[in-house]
């Protein structure tokens, strides 16, 4: 299975630079929106709340840092395809993503809600080097080269062509 070999490294996507206005179109003072402002025609993400809410879901699952296993990477994905893509982030629809893949609600919410513990993983999260490298949602990178810089193959074949060029016999969902 393609998830076998695949390492995933999910950072919220908050900036580590100011980015929306307080006041005024220009003046940059807050690295996520703020309450009530508007984004791509939608009010998202009020205070980073989508951000800090991921940082406990991957942190309630073993994700933060170096990866999760294979099978928790694919409930995330597939859990964040749904809450992210399909449904903008909505908090309305968090449970009904989450019951679909295996996710649990209430583990999270119980990081979510515990101000302290989330509010230092967010820290923690904003000090990683990692953070000065993400210019969009998702940020892919195989073998350390963003996905973005590679086409516009899918990415399950540059995932399969990394392990043909490092030399390593690829698993037989990749067709060789």
């Amino acid at each position: 299975m393609l998830n076998d070999i695949v390492k995933l490294a999910f950072f919220p996507i908050a900036f580590n630079a100011n980015r929306f206005p307080e006041t005024g179109p220009n003046n940059h003072t807050s690295i996520c929106p703020l309450k009530g402002e508007v984004v791509d025609g939608r009010v998202v993400d009020a205070d980073c709340d989508t951000d800090k809410f991921e940082i406990c879901m991957t942190n309630v699952y073993g994700c933060h840092g170096g990866g999760c296993a294979p099978g928790v990477q694919a409930n995330l994905v597939d859990f964040l395809a749904c809450f992210e893509g399909e449904h903008h982030a909505n908090f309305t629809f968090a449970s009904t993503c989450a019951a679909a893949n295996s996710i649990s609600i209430p583990a999270i919410e119980k990081c979510y809600n515990d101000v302290p513990r989330r509010e230092a993983l967010w820290k923690k999260q904003l000090a990683m080097p990692e953070r000065d490298s993400l210019q969009g949602f998702p940020t892919v990178l195989i073998n350390g080269v963003s996905y973005v810089q590679y086409g516009n193959k899918s990415l399950a074949s540059y995932i399969c062509e990394a392990y043909v060029k490092e030399g390593w016999r690829p698993p037989a969902s990749c067709g060789y």
